[in-house]
């Protein structure tokens, strides 16, 4: 009896959770060590843009368990999934986490600065094994419910114009030298004039 029972609240929990849209992937294992694993991705938006390095980061809620490596590293340009280290568990329970990034500072980068609270529950499977399921949602937004942790960084350089160019100047050179030749002239001519008239005063008398 105590058997059926307990198969119905199972049978109730799965229900109302995915009534509410808030369970994910129900996983089932025999054995009472069971280790899940927990996908994230990082994503770059943008045309042309640079690589980028982040690094994602899993931290335990409440003294849960933690993979031997809570930390991932992503030098992409596109869209790259990785996946944390196997957790493992020995006994039923909720286990919240907590996943953040922090990314190099790079110009014209717009980070993804969600941060998202992560729940694994473990449950037994009435069959002397578990059961597990995680599910999460952004720590700024608790209705945005998600089993795919994703950050997406936007890349977006200022808009250049391509204009087209200039013509090249023409280095005429220095004015200074017509101004100085002609000052030269106009007191050649002055002498001429004189000159002229010195031998015209000469020549009548």
């Amino acid at each position: 009896m105590k058997r059926k029972l307990h198969l119905l609240s199972m049978f109730i929990l799965s229900v109302t959770l995915l009534s509410t849209g808030f369970i994910s992937n129900v996983h089932a294992l025999g054995d009472l060590n069971i280790s899940p694993k927990i996908p994230v991705s990082v994503s770059v938006k943008g045309e042309n843009a640079p690589s980028i390095t982040t690094t994602v980061t899993l931290k335990a809620v409440n003294h849960a368990p933690l993979p031997s490596d809570n930390s991932l590293t992503f030098n992409n340009i596109k869209e790259e999934t990785k996946t944390f280290g196997s957790i493992n568990f020995t006994k039923p329970g909720d286990y919240q986490y907590i996943i953040s990034q922090t990314a190099e500072n790079k110009p014209y980068f717009t980070l993804d600065k969600r941060v998202y609270i992560v729940t694994i529950r473990v449950m037994n499977d009435g069959k002397g094994g578990f059961v597990y399921q995680y599910f999460g949602h952004n720590q700024n937004d608790p209705n945005e419910k998600s089993d795919k942790f994703i950050f997406t960084h936007t890349y977006k350089p200022p808009f250049i114009p391509n204009t087209p160019p200039s013509s090249p100047k023409i280095n005429t050179g220095d004015s200074s030298h017509i101004y100085g030749w002609f000052l030269l002239a106009i007191s050649a001519l002055y002498i001429i004039y004189q000159l002229h008239s010195g031998h015209k005063k000469k020549s009548c008398c």
